[in-house]
């Protein structure tokens, strides 16, 4: 089964955003920027053609959906928790990452049929530039902010996603 993951290699230290999230379910490290039509409250959505970007530091849940009770239990752990739709959260300024997954590296519109514009797979070229698509990475496209380069193919992590890459970001 396709698994969104990310490996952060360096962050950009001090620029952090947090808001309200009225979207889900999104993985780790969905990138999102504040809403431009609401800066007062202020909402996060995810990010399309502009920048910066800014990659979540925690799992949004689906609405409706409750934290599993390990993350109560366990809740002084290492692991990051999910947070509830409609809650607020954080997310951060990359330097370098390592990312795949269906959501991460999107290849089709919520149709299953349609392809996403710049879709980046394993053919995609090295130092190719790149730009954000409902909050994935996309290889930019006219009227896009460029946020980053690709800078190299990778063997995926999960085996059954076909494609994994290592993103240098703008400053």
């Amino acid at each position: 089964m396709l698994q969104d993951l990310i490996r952060i290699r360096k962050r950009l230290d001090g620029q952090i955003i947090s808001g309200l999230v009225n979207f889900g379910p999104a993985p780790l490290g969905l990138f999102v920027n504040y809403d431009p039509a609401n800066l007062a409250a202020p909402n996060l959505i995810p990010s399309t053609g502009r920048g910066p970007a800014y990659s979540l530091m925690r799992q949004v849940l689906a609405a409706g959906a409750s934290v599993p009770l390990a993350n109560f239990v366990f809740d002084r752990s290492t692991i990051i928790n999910p947070v509830p739709n409609g809650n607020a959260v954080s997310a951060s300024r990359l330097l370098e990452c390592e990312l795949e997954g269906p959501t991460l590296l999107p290849q089709l519109e919520a149709d299953g049929v349609t392809a996403v514009p710049g879709a980046i797979t394993n053919a995609t070229a090295a130092n190719s530039p790149l730009s954000t698509y409902k909050g994935g990475l996309c290889v930019a496209q006219d009227g896009n902010e460029v946020i980053g380069y690709l800078r190299g193919q990778l063997t995926p992590m999960n085996a059954t996603n076909p494609t994994r890459i290592l993103v240098q970001f703008t400053e």
